[in-house]
């Protein structure tokens, strides 16, 4: 089986958050804290089955100043 490395990314969309997989966005959350646990959810599922995960957090929109992207380490 090959493996090949995943990358989920929580970003707004409009009013709520999302997470985007594959270039098509997934879901439709009311917070970025629960997009981001159903991102590390899936993360860590799809993990078991050998693939590398990586899961990139946006920052939110109202920020007062631009920051990158967060990459949040190894799920366990």
């Amino acid at each position: 089986m090959q493996h090949c490395v995943l990358v989920y990314r929580v970003q707004p969309k409009g009013k709520h958050w999302t997470i985007c997989f594959g270039g098509f966005p997934c879901g439709e959350f009311d917070s970025r804290r629960d997009a981001l646990h159903s991102a590390a959810a899936d993360a860590r599922r799809v993990r078991r089955m050998g693939h590398v995960v990586h899961v990139r957090v946006a920052r939110p929109p109202d920020c007062e100043r631009p920051l990158p992207d967060k990459m949040l380490p190894a799920l366990h």
